[in-house]
């Protein structure tokens, strides 16, 4: 068993190993050899490990010098008879070897991070509880290991240093108790802060090798070895002429140095929504800095984050995670912590950030925000123009599949797909209609959807019956379906048996079944939009307008205009009245009678009564619904006192005939 005498420090990391990378030889002992060329050694078996940076054990497996050695790693040394009472560093850098440094007060510690690269200027003191020892050799471990066998840097003791005796009178110094504590300098040494081995301390491989007693003249014999090994110069000299000379006789305890090392943890923050293909944007936060994930879509994260965690003498730190620089009121917020490896609850709640979480050294912590996306709201209405308006219709609200998100069946005015609105994820919806029991869309006018917030009324855009909706909108969209009015024309005849045929029109075009209509006839009801129109009519087939006298009424003005709202139905009449005509025809009695007359009707000659001879007539001429008188004068050479007249046919004996609508009368005046 090891004897281990110890100087202990105050760490921040559990264990932390400390490498040393080894100098040239000259500058590891002041009488060292000029190492210009690298010798073969004399006592060597050839190997590479008996070079320039052996440790102790492979020094004195090489050498021989040291009975009992079988192999490099033969060394027991279960001697204390010198140690290290003590190390102490002065300076340190973290640039390089050659600074600059800074000095290190006495009882202080230089942190260091895990894997940083530390300069030290280190020196250890020795001490002896034997009367005498020579040739003192020190191997500091440059590799981590424990200075008997890998790299290491050498060093001997100066003769006539302080504490340092030279009874042998050669180049290596030696320890003797009465000559106190000695101080060797160790240089700078290169230290890498790797914690290893979780004993809270940073140890430094280091053995020491002497030669336990002189007791022969010979100058070769191994008890009284001259240091350096002949060559003098050789690039083994000083090590070989300093291994023990007894396996057993020397110390392999390392040493420490006062390092306190800073300890690190990881956090990643991760981004989780719900549903995940949400698009929105967040910063995620370590510490208030966005710079690990700035604007980052759901499923982002920052990476696992190297941290801090306090110091070996001082374990724990703590650290912020957050997110930011989106619309919170859009979303229901979660986080949820954990230890990476076995999952281990490291806290939860609902808080943005910044939230705290203490980080021992290496935790590896992931934190979870799940960001669920509220739903916005959608109502479709129905309104109808006008309000009393018997239609009804199929409302639809429609996702991006398409599939019905709500509807509503068979609603008139005021119907709805629900009075409160439908909860809806974020996104574009459809919004349309189609016609309800007995209800025909071609009998409105539909307006497209509109669409205004249910607090305040602000308009939303609809585009193509489109409409989106975010996270905690709550809109209300109508779909206003305006009745078309209808106009019907209807024909009239005075008398109704008049075989005229019609074409009726409105606003100048036939309209509806209006060509050619009889007595009677009717354009049908005649959609027309909600504005003022004319109802007018043309002759039809063998129909001359002239032969009547015409009388727009009913629901239209003399002049044929009508106005109608949406929902009208109105009724238009064209009264056509069939004038009358009289025909005076002229008889002679003997009918050879060469006589002219002037034909009258109401006095004044009609038709082509001028000048008629026996057999001649006005032919039919138009008069007026009303009483009319038949008369005669004499024509050109004709005198009427030579003829005696009778009036008859239609007319009385006194020539008043009553001619009615569509009547066609004829009077005889016989001379």
């Amino acid at each position: 068993m090891h004897r281990h005498l110890r100087w202990k420090l105050p760490l921040t990391l559990s264990s932390v190993a400390l490498m040393i990378v080894a100098c040239s030889e000259a500058t590891k002992h002041p009488v060292g050899p000029d190492l210009a060329s690298t010798p073969t050694p004399v006592f060597g078996l050839g190997t590479a490990g008996n070079g320039v940076g052996a440790c102790m054990g492979t020094d004195s497996y090489a050498a021989g010098l040291t009975p009992g050695m079988s192999s490099e790693d033969a060394l027991n040394c279960t001697a204390n008879d010198i140690s290290l009472a003590s190390a102490t560093v002065t300076e340190y850098s973290f640039t390089s070897a050659t600074g600059p440094f800074t000095p290190l007060a006495p009882g202080a510690t230089v942190p260091c991070t895990e894997g940083q690269t530390i300069y030290a200027r280190t020196s250890a003191i020795l001490q002896t509880s034997a009367t005498y020892r020579w040739d003192v050799g020190i191997w500091i471990a440059t590799d981590g290991g424990d200075a008997r066998t890998g790299s290491c840097a050498h060093f001997n003791l100066v003769p006539g240093t302080t504490g340092v005796p030279n009874t042998d009178n050669d180049a290596c110094g030696d320890m003797a108790s009465a000559s106190g504590l000695t101080t060797v300098p160790l240089d700078v040494l290169t230290l890498t802060c790797t914690d290893t081995n979780g004993n809270g301390s940073l140890d430094v491989g280091a053995c020491i090798g002497w030669q336990n007693q002189l007791n022969s003249t010979d100058p070769t014999d191994p008890k009284n070895r001259i240091c350096p090994i002949t060559p003098p110069g050789g690039a083994t000299g000083f090590r070989y002429g300093t291994v023990p000379d007894n396996k057993a006789k020397c110390n392999c305890e390392p040493f420490q140095l006062p390092i306190d090392v800073l300890k690190t943890a990881k956090l990643e923050v991760r981004k989780v929504c719900a549903p995940t293909t949400d698009n929105g944007t967040f910063d995620l936060l370590i510490d208030g800095s966005n710079s690990f994930a700035n604007n980052v879509s759901c499923g982002g994260t920052t990476g696992s984050q190297t941290v801090t965690a306090g110091s070996t003498s001082a374990p724990g730190a703590v650290h912020t995670f957050g997110e930011a620089d989106f619309t919170a009121a859009n979303y229901s917020t979660t986080y949820a912590c954990s230890n990476r490896v076995g999952g281990a609850a490291r806290g939860s709640g609902t808080s943005l950030g910044p939230n705290n979480i203490t980080l021992q050294p290496n935790d590896d912590v992931v934190c979870t925000f799940t960001n669920t996306r509220l739903p916005g709201k959608i109502e479709l209405k129905k309104a109808l123009v006008p309000t009393n308006d018997p239609g009804v219709f199929n409302l639809f609200i429609k996702n991006s599949v398409p599939a019905n998100v709500a509807t509503a069946t068979n609603v008139g005015n005021g119907g709805t797909t629900g009075a409160s609105g439908t909860s809806l994820p974020p996104g574009t919806y459809n919004l349309s209609e189609t016609a309800g029991t007995n209800t025909a869309l071609a009998d409105y006018t539909a307006s497209a959807a509109v669409c205004v917030t249910r607090v305040g009324a602000n308009p939303v855009t609809v585009t193509a019956g489109n409409v989106t909706i975010a996270s905690n909108d709550d809109i209300v969209c109508t779909i206003t379906n305006t009745r078309r009015p209808r106009l019907t024309v209807n024909k009239v005849c005075v008398p109704t048996s008049d075989n005229g045929q019609f074409n009726l029109r409105i606003d100048g075009a036939v309209a509806g079944t209006g060509a050619n209509a009889a007595c009677g006839g009717t354009t049908g009801a005649v959609t027309v939009t909600a504005a003022q129109h004319t109802v007018s009519e043309t002759g039809g087939t063998g129909t001359d307008l002239a032969n009547y006298s015409s009388v727009i009424g009913g629901d239209c003005a003399t002049d044929g205009t009508v106005t109608l709202a949406a929902g009208d139905n109105k009724t238009c009449t064209i009264t056509n009245t069939r004038k009358p005509t009289l025909r005076v025809n002229k008889v002679c009695v003997p009918t050879t009678d060469n006589g002219l007359f002037n034909l009258r009707i109401d006095g004044s000659t009609a038709g082509s009564g001028a000048n008629a001879a026996c057999g001649g007539t006005t032919g039919a001429v138009e008069v007026s619904i009303a009483s009319h008188t038949v008369s005669e004068l004499a024509g050109t050479g004709t005198s009427l006192s030579n003829y005696t007249s009778v009036i008859g046919g239609d007319c009385a004996a006194d020539g008043s005939v009553s001619v009615a609508a569509g009547q066609n009368k004829v009077c005889t005046i016989t001379n």
